[in-house]
């Protein structure tokens, strides 16, 4: 079993329960960027969100049970949250009420109808989709 963390200057922290003892990992993503939420399908499909340090855009990076990989995120926004119900239904949102979308292939922008920064996604297996956000900003999608 995995559970991840992020957090600032690029760092994404991995703890491990296995045989033989449990302990978290530190690894360093290159690249200067600033990580605010994790979430994962399984050990092998995890997604981080936040921004990068360098020209402040919104960013998506995909850990593959090997290495973290930026992944263009469609958005120029800050990230805030990502989770979503499987590999194929991800949700990502953030600043000026961004939110996106993963279908398995790509990122996606999806119109929020507001401009509030999102802080918080929550989607079921259903595809019910709640984000909440500043201002009591309370959204939800149904398919």
């Amino acid at each position: 079993m995995s559970t991840w963390s992020t957090g600032a200057s690029s760092h994404a922290r991995r703890y491990q329960n296995r045989q033989g003892g449990t302990a978290w990992s530190s690894i360093v993503v290159d690249g200067g960027y600033s990580l605010e939420a994790v979430w994962g399908a399984s050990a092998s499909d995890v997604w981080a969100v936040g921004y990068d340090e360098n020209d402040l855009t919104g960013l998506t990076l995909h850990w593959n049970g090997v290495a973290w990989s930026k992944i263009p995120s469609g958005t120029t926004q800050r990230l805030r949250s990502v989770r979503g119900s499987g590999a194929d239904d991800v949700w990502a949102v953030g600043m000026g009420g961004a939110i996106i979308h993963w279908d398995g292939g790509a990122w996606a922008l999806v119109e929020s109808g507001t401009g509030s920064t999102l802080t918080a996604v929550w989607t079921s297996a259903t595809n019910v989709t709640w984000a909440v956000g500043d201002f009591a900003t309370i959204l939800r999608r149904i398919p």
